[in-house]
């Protein structure tokens, strides 16, 4: 004879399965990002991605596709809108040129602490939701990078010393700022950085410490400055007709799953950051604060970025 216990487990599977039982057909989508497989950003996509998969008993299947394998960063955000990919993730820095609200984690030193870039985060999302959803994007989940830090081939005593050095631009701000200190920007795609480094094409950037531990800097380019110029984001987002034809039970839990990534990120990342420090530092790395005049010559070589951007 049956348990009742075993009735009442079997009674709320089939409740929480009938939703997408009446979808009828198994749903996929592709998700393309950038950033290479042991990335933490990387790493949480593939948690998402399988949160989703969890939550929706199998309704909505996501392949994940990074290390820029299907498309460039900077050509991810048209693809989904364009609806080749249902799923992209960028760096909120990459959309400046079109919308510059977004530069405002990215622009060098308009924050003084982490702390500002988060309350101010908060204040602008809604205005970045608007915005995507005019661009045919839904925003579904936001990632934190750790500060940039300034990173170098050789020891940086003033600004004077990046002055002709060959400086890796991850962003069209980034790109100012190293033309404000008198170096030349370069544009190379996270993917192609380890050999740029390797082969002396770049003496100098502005990154967190996770590319240092993901590309092993220490062996190309042993310093880093701890200057915190700047507190960064990754987006998540779908293309929004995609979304929308979604089963609403399975739309709801891509909402709640998207939300629990987003939860605690901050806390995650600043563990991940002291955990990569140690690992550079016991590789030979020097983790450097700058001298308090360094620090006074890099915001200052910032100040006419941040009142363009005001």
């Amino acid at each position: 004879m049956l348990s009742v216990r075993w009735l009442q487990s079997l009674s709320l599977a089939l409740a929480l399965a009938a939703p997408w039982a009446q979808s009828n057909a198994q749903i996929k989508w592709d998700l393309a990002s950038a950033n290479p497989p042991t990335n933490f950003q990387t790493i949480n996509l593939n948690r998402l991605v399988e949160d989703i998969d969890k939550r929706t008993n199998g309704a909505l299947k996501i392949t994940h596709h990074s290390n820029a394998s299907l498309f460039k960063m900077a050509e991810i955000r048209r693809a989904t809108q364009r609806g080749q990919v249902a799923m992209g993730e960028v760096l909120l820095g990459t959309m400046v040129n079109e919308f510059p609200l977004l530069a405002f984690d990215a622009v060098p030193f308009l924050f003084t602490s982490r702390e500002e870039g988060v309350r101010f985060w908060k204040e602008i999302r809604p205005y970045v939701e608007k915005r995507l959803a005019e661009q045919g994007l839904t925003l579904l989940y936001v990632q934190p990078w750790q500060p940039q830090g300034l990173y170098s081939t050789k020891e940086i005593k003033t600004v004077a010393d990046l002055k002709g050095t060959r400086f890796r631009a991850h962003s069209p701000v980034f790109a100012k700022y190293a033309q404000a200190v008198g170096a030349q920007p370069l544009s190379i795609p996270y993917t192609e950085l380890s050999q740029a480094i390797f082969t002396g094409a770049v003496d100098t950037m502005m990154t967190g410490i996770t590319a240092a531990a993901d590309l092993k800097f220490w062996k190309s380019m042993p310093y880093y400055y701890d200057v915190q110029a700047s507190f960064t984001h990754n987006i998540i987002f779908a293309n929004t007709e995609k979304f929308n034809a979604l089963p609403e039970a399975v739309r709801a839990e891509v909402r709640n799953a998207s939300a629990s990534a987003e939860e605690g990120a901050l806390q995650n990342v600043i563990a991940l950051e002291q955990a990569q420090i140690k690992t550079v530092t016991e590789n030979g790395m020097k983790v450097l604060q700058p001298d308090p005049k360094l620090r006074q010559e890099l915001q200052a070589a910032a100040k006419p970025i941040i009142d363009e951007w005001l």
